[in-house]
């Protein structure tokens, strides 16, 4: 398992007390981290395979996170999230929690690989 539970609860934690007013479900993050998981396991001699994840920090900085603000995240709620967090897990391994304008959407988690 690539992530622990600690990173898990660290990330759904901070997603809660950055968004105290957004729906968010839990199970609905371990199931997309189950996803990556489980497609790791398929890539034969993966380095990622061989590693479990105790810590995590957000970010504001990386490639990642300045081209999803610019092309995702604005003030129209038909075509843009309104906010969007991204948690650097290991170099080109991140999280990100995307807000609808929408208040009853809950927060649509994913993995993403990123190479930027």
């Amino acid at each position: 398992m690539i992530f622990s539970n600690a990173v898990i609860d660290t990330i759904f934690a901070e997603a809660g007390t950055l968004l105290p007013n957004v729906k968010m479900h839990q199970n609905e993050l371990i199931e997309e981290i189950k996803m990556f998981e489980f497609t790791m396991t398929q890539v034969k001699q993966h380095p990622w395979q061989n590693v479990s994840i105790e810590q995590v920090q957000r970010d504001q900085f990386s490639t990642l996170y300045q081209n999803i603000q610019s092309s995702y995240v604005g003030d129209d709620p038909e075509e843009d999230y309104k906010e969007v967090i991204v948690w650097k897990i290991k170099d080109m391994l991140y999280v990100t929690a995307a807000v609808d304008h929408d208040p009853s959407i809950s927060v649509k988690w994913d993995v993403v690989v990123f190479n930027g």
